[in-house]
């Protein structure tokens, strides 16, 4: 496999199971992923690269414009 950067990728979801199952089971066998999960928009997002949100979040759009803004990304998860 073909060396990559490590990416520090932040699922904001209910829970893990929120996900579709086969998903995340996906990312994990990619080394130079590291996934963690939260039920809600932490107040410290900088010391990730990526956030995955299941929806556009009101109470977190300007954080996450914020965080986009400063360099991260963005994703929303839709059916």
């Amino acid at each position: 496999m073909m060396p990559h950067p490590p990416i520090s990728v932040l699922f904001v979801v209910e829970d893990e199971f929120s996900l579709p199952h086969s998903f995340p089971a996906y990312l994990k066998f990619m080394p130079h992923l590291n996934l963690s999960v939260a039920s809600q928009l932490p107040a410290e997002i900088s010391n990730y690269d990526m956030v995955v949100t299941r929806n556009l979040q009101n109470e977190g759009a300007e954080h996450l414009s914020q965080f986009v803004e400063n360099g991260g990304s963005w994703l929303i998860l839709v059916h």
